[in-house]
């Protein structure tokens, strides 16, 4: 492995954390915030996809690539997903 593929994978891996906590532990999200995150979120999905499928051309360490793409296309995907679905919480008195 590679210097590269290991920082690629290293930021792919934070992406993922901080998309499971910003997505799943709070719940008190308002409008701006997640249509900026759905927003961000979008092109990273759509960037993740274009970059999974060019993998599959012969190039060095293909798998590490399609691994970090496919990762980042599912967090992305869950993280718009967990946007999109979430409720806010009536605060108890």
């Amino acid at each position: 492995m590679t210097i590269v593929s290991i920082i690629i994978l290293a930021l792919l891996s934070i992406a993922l954390i901080a998309a499971i906590r910003f997505c799943v532990i709070s719940r008190n999200i308002n409008w701006e915030a997640r249509t900026f995150a759905i927003l961000t979120f979008l092109p990273l999905t759509c960037f993740s996809l274009f970059g999974f499928m060019a993998s599959f051309e012969p190039v060095d360490n293909q798998i590490i690539w399609q691994i970090s793409y496919i990762l980042l296309f599912m967090t992305c995907l869950f993280a718009i997903t967990r946007l999109i679905l979430i409720r806010k919480t009536k605060p108890e008195d």
